[in-house]
């Protein structure tokens, strides 16, 4: 236990449980979702263990900018005031990407993307935009304008 204590010190940030703001680079324990998305965005999050699920909650812009990676899956659907998303820092999607139905969507910053892993539903897999009618600024890193259809 206290081997990876001191891993966890030597590498310079600390684990958090998503229960309260904090000031310097954290990892969040299990998924992040509407209902503490808040607390997500105010904190230095790096890394999410779990997913990013945010589902007919979200207005206006969607930002985590320190966010690189989540472990499970970014399951962003049915936000109709959606304008904005903002992740400069993502690199990695352990599971499978779905961004759709976000009627007011115009813009998605991901510039950093490199891999997005896992097997989607009937939606087609692993990475998947559709059904967003509005989107015309698209940065997806290693993905192309293909991957950003509206």
């Amino acid at each position: 236990m206290f081997k990876s204590l001191l891993l966890i010190s030597c590498l310079g940030f600390v684990v958090g449980c998503g229960d309260e703001s904090v000031s310097e680079p954290t990892v969040w324990l299990g998924d992040a979702t509407a209902d503490n998305l808040d607390v997500l965005i105010a904190g230095r999050y790096i890394d999410i263990t779990g997913s990013l699920i945010v589902s007919g909650s979200q207005t206006g812009i969607l930002t985590v900018p320190q966010l690189r990676s989540v472990g499970g899956r970014v399951e962003i659907t049915h936000n109709t005031r959606l304008t904005r998303i903002d992740l400069p820092q993502l690199q990695s999607v352990g599971g499978f990407f779905k961004l759709s139905d976000n009627d007011s969507l115009t813009s998605l910053n991901m510039p950093r993307l490199q891999s997005v892993g896992g097997a989607g539903g009937w939606w087609g897999g692993g990475f998947s935009i559709f059904d967003n009618d509005n989107l015309t600024d698209c940065d997806l890193g290693s993905y192309t304008e293909e991957n950003c259809p509206r």
